[in-house]
Protein backbone atom coordinates (compact mmCIF):
# COMPACT_ATOMS: atom_id res chain seq x y z
CA UNK A 1 0.00 0.00 0.00
CA UNK A 2 1.35 3.38 -0.93
CA UNK A 3 1.25 5.82 1.99
CA UNK A 4 1.91 8.99 0.08
CA UNK A 5 0.71 9.77 -3.42
CA UNK A 6 2.95 12.78 -4.09
CA UNK A 7 6.62 12.17 -4.90
CA UNK A 8 9.27 14.77 -4.22
CA UNK A 9 10.78 16.57 -7.20
CA UNK A 10 14.21 16.03 -5.65
CA UNK A 11 15.06 13.13 -3.36
CA UNK A 12 16.45 14.33 -0.05
CA UNK A 13 19.05 12.48 1.99
CA UNK A 14 17.40 12.25 5.45
CA UNK A 15 18.57 10.88 8.79
CA UNK A 16 15.63 9.88 10.99
CA UNK A 17 16.34 9.51 14.72
CA UNK A 18 13.47 7.72 16.47
CA UNK A 19 13.66 5.25 19.36
CA UNK A 20 10.18 3.79 18.83
CA UNK A 21 10.70 1.16 16.10
CA UNK A 22 7.09 1.20 14.90
CA UNK A 23 6.99 5.00 14.63
CA UNK A 24 10.34 4.97 12.81
CA UNK A 25 9.04 2.38 10.34
CA UNK A 26 5.88 4.37 9.57
CA UNK A 27 7.75 7.68 9.17
CA UNK A 28 10.47 6.10 7.00
CA UNK A 29 7.91 4.32 4.79
CA UNK A 30 6.06 7.59 4.27
CA UNK A 31 9.23 9.50 3.36
CA UNK A 32 10.48 6.74 1.06
CA UNK A 33 7.09 6.60 -0.67
CA UNK A 34 7.48 10.35 -1.25
CA UNK A 35 10.81 9.65 -3.00
CA UNK A 36 13.34 10.45 -0.26
CA UNK A 37 16.36 8.44 0.90
CA UNK A 38 16.03 7.70 4.62
CA UNK A 39 18.55 6.28 7.08
CA UNK A 40 16.85 5.27 10.34
CA UNK A 41 18.71 5.48 13.65
CA UNK A 42 17.35 4.03 16.89
CA UNK A 43 18.64 6.90 19.04
CA UNK A 44 20.53 10.17 18.92
CA UNK A 45 23.95 8.56 19.26
CA UNK A 46 23.41 6.26 16.32
CA UNK A 47 21.97 9.15 14.26
CA UNK A 48 25.09 11.23 14.93
CA UNK A 49 27.30 8.34 13.85
CA UNK A 50 25.28 7.77 10.66
CA UNK A 51 25.33 11.49 9.80
CA UNK A 52 29.09 11.71 10.32
CA UNK A 53 29.61 9.06 7.64
CA UNK A 54 27.47 10.79 5.02
CA UNK A 55 29.04 13.12 2.49
CA UNK A 56 25.64 14.76 1.89
CA UNK A 57 22.82 15.26 4.34
CA UNK A 58 19.79 17.38 3.50
CA UNK A 59 17.63 17.03 6.61
CA UNK A 60 17.54 15.62 10.12
CA UNK A 61 14.24 14.40 11.54
CA UNK A 62 14.46 13.67 15.25
CA UNK A 63 12.45 12.87 18.33
CA UNK A 64 13.46 14.75 21.47
CA UNK A 65 13.36 12.09 24.20
CA UNK A 66 15.66 9.22 23.23
CA UNK A 67 18.23 7.07 25.01
CA UNK A 68 22.00 7.65 24.67
CA UNK A 69 21.72 11.15 23.17
CA UNK A 70 18.69 13.42 23.32
CA UNK A 71 17.26 15.10 20.26
CA UNK A 72 18.40 18.50 21.55
CA UNK A 73 21.99 17.28 21.97
CA UNK A 74 21.90 15.61 18.55
CA UNK A 75 20.76 18.83 16.89
CA UNK A 76 23.49 20.87 18.61
CA UNK A 77 26.17 18.35 17.58
CA UNK A 78 25.06 18.24 13.95
CA UNK A 79 24.71 22.02 13.71
CA UNK A 80 28.29 22.31 14.98
CA UNK A 81 29.43 20.04 12.13
CA UNK A 82 26.90 21.09 9.48
CA UNK A 83 25.76 24.67 10.04
CA UNK A 84 22.49 25.43 8.29
CA UNK A 85 21.27 21.81 8.33
CA UNK A 86 17.45 21.86 8.37
CA UNK A 87 15.89 19.99 11.31
CA UNK A 88 12.37 18.71 11.75
CA UNK A 89 11.55 17.72 15.32
CA UNK A 90 8.70 15.18 15.51
CA UNK A 91 7.86 14.44 19.12
CA UNK A 92 5.14 13.14 21.35
CA UNK A 93 6.52 15.22 24.20
CA UNK A 94 5.03 18.58 24.95
CA UNK A 95 7.45 21.42 24.33
CA UNK A 96 6.63 24.25 26.70
CA UNK A 97 6.70 27.45 24.67
CA UNK A 98 6.62 25.55 21.38
CA UNK A 99 9.02 25.99 18.50
CA UNK A 100 10.33 29.38 19.68
CA UNK A 101 11.28 28.01 23.10
CA UNK A 102 12.91 24.94 21.54
CA UNK A 103 14.95 27.15 19.21
CA UNK A 104 16.03 29.31 22.15
CA UNK A 105 17.09 26.21 24.11
CA UNK A 106 18.99 24.60 21.23
CA UNK A 107 20.47 27.72 19.64
CA UNK A 108 20.52 29.17 16.15
CA UNK A 109 22.21 26.67 13.88
CA UNK A 110 19.75 26.33 11.04
CA UNK A 111 16.11 26.06 10.05
CA UNK A 112 14.02 24.19 12.60
CA UNK A 113 10.39 23.10 12.66
CA UNK A 114 8.41 21.33 15.39
CA UNK A 115 5.56 18.89 14.82
CA UNK A 116 3.75 16.67 17.28
CA UNK A 117 2.91 12.97 17.05
CA UNK A 118 0.72 11.53 15.76
CA UNK A 119 1.56 13.01 12.38
CA UNK A 120 -0.06 11.86 9.14
CA UNK A 121 1.96 11.15 6.03
CA UNK A 122 0.76 14.21 4.11
CA UNK A 123 1.55 16.46 7.09
CA UNK A 124 5.01 14.90 7.45
CA UNK A 125 5.86 15.36 3.77
CA UNK A 126 4.59 18.96 3.87
CA UNK A 127 6.68 19.68 6.99
CA UNK A 128 9.78 18.17 5.34
CA UNK A 129 9.27 20.33 2.26
CA UNK A 130 8.63 23.43 4.37
CA UNK A 131 11.67 23.16 6.62
CA UNK A 132 13.97 22.12 3.78
CA UNK A 133 12.82 24.94 1.49
CA UNK A 134 13.43 27.47 4.29
CA UNK A 135 17.20 26.90 4.01
CA UNK A 136 17.54 29.51 1.29
CA UNK A 137 15.80 32.17 3.39
CA UNK A 138 17.27 31.30 6.81
CA UNK A 139 19.38 33.98 8.46
CA UNK A 140 19.76 37.66 7.85
CA UNK A 141 22.96 38.20 5.87
CA UNK A 142 24.65 35.05 4.69
CA UNK A 143 24.38 31.59 6.14
CA UNK A 144 26.58 28.56 5.90
CA UNK A 145 25.12 25.94 3.59
CA UNK A 146 26.23 22.57 2.35
CA UNK A 147 27.18 22.24 -1.27
CA UNK A 148 26.35 19.14 -3.30
CA UNK A 149 29.17 17.19 -1.61
CA UNK A 150 28.30 18.23 1.95
CA UNK A 151 31.04 20.87 2.17
CA UNK A 152 30.12 24.02 4.10
CA UNK A 153 30.20 27.15 1.96
CA UNK A 154 28.94 30.71 2.27
CA UNK A 155 26.03 31.79 0.12
CA UNK A 156 23.79 34.85 0.29
CA UNK A 157 20.54 33.98 2.03
CA UNK A 158 18.40 35.03 -0.95
CA UNK A 159 20.30 33.00 -3.53
CA UNK A 160 18.84 29.67 -4.64
CA UNK A 161 20.48 26.48 -3.47
CA UNK A 162 22.20 24.01 -5.74
CA UNK A 163 20.74 20.55 -6.12
CA UNK A 164 20.91 18.71 -2.78
CA UNK A 165 23.47 16.19 -3.98
CA UNK A 166 25.01 14.82 -7.09
CA UNK A 167 25.76 11.32 -8.27
CA UNK A 168 29.48 12.03 -8.03
CA UNK A 169 29.17 12.84 -4.34
CA UNK A 170 26.95 9.81 -3.67
CA UNK A 171 29.64 7.64 -5.21
CA UNK A 172 32.26 9.32 -3.02
CA UNK A 173 34.10 10.93 -5.93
Amino acid sequence: MRLCQERAATALQIVLAEDDALVALVLADCLQAAGHNVMVAKDGGQALEVAQHLSALDLLITDLRMPNLSGESLIRALWAERPGLPVLVVTGSSVRGGEAALRKEIGLGGPLALRYKPLGCASLVQAVHSVHSSVSSYGEESIPLLDACGVVRQQPAAAPMDAPHSLACRAGR
